[in-house]
């Protein structure tokens, strides 16, 4: 178990070096969607999105369940989904369907569980979901004009 108790921007902030790590060479993080989705970090490498719900509660992960997205997984953004919580929070048998599992041991994000599923569509053996292509490139665009108007 992790002696240090990391607070959800912590947590969001090891998203993001991991997709980064991981050679996604776009990464945002805390950005909304039309569609209601505010993904803590996503990232894409290749043709592939990469999607990470960071939690720091029990409550916070039984809740997330309850998203229309969640319900409805072709309406949620990301080809892989994973979780980001400390040592032990949710165990592996929880999971929804096809998402993978990332742990904080000692300051440091360790894969658990990768993104294999036992249902759906499977490439190369790994679980990939049908992500909300739309939703996603909204979110892009969105953070395009963010940042074409820092630069004036």
């Amino acid at each position: 178990m992790n002696l240090i108790k990391h607070s959800h921007s912590d947590l969001v902030e090891l998203a993001v070096k991991w997709l980064k790590k991981k050679n996604c060479s776009v990464v945002l993080k805390d950005m909304s969607s039309f569609a209601g989705e505010q993904p803590d970090a996503i990232g894409w490498k290749n043709n592939h999105s990469f999607l990470i719900e960071c939690k720091t509660s029990r409550a916070d992960f039984i809740k997330d369940a309850e998203k229309h997205f969640r319900n409805f997984p072709e309406k949620g953004m990301g080809n892989f989904r994973l979780f980001l919580c400390e040592d032990g929070l949710i165990n592996k048998d929880e999971l929804p369907l096809g998402w993978g599992l990332l742990y904080v041991i000692n300051g440091r994000v360790i894969q658990i569980l990768g993104m294999h599923g036992n249902a759906g569509a499977m490439e190369n053996g790994v679980f990939r979901f049908p992500a909300n292509i739309r939703t996603e490139r909204t979110l892009l665009l969105s953070a395009l004009r963010r940042e074409q108007k820092k630069k004036g």
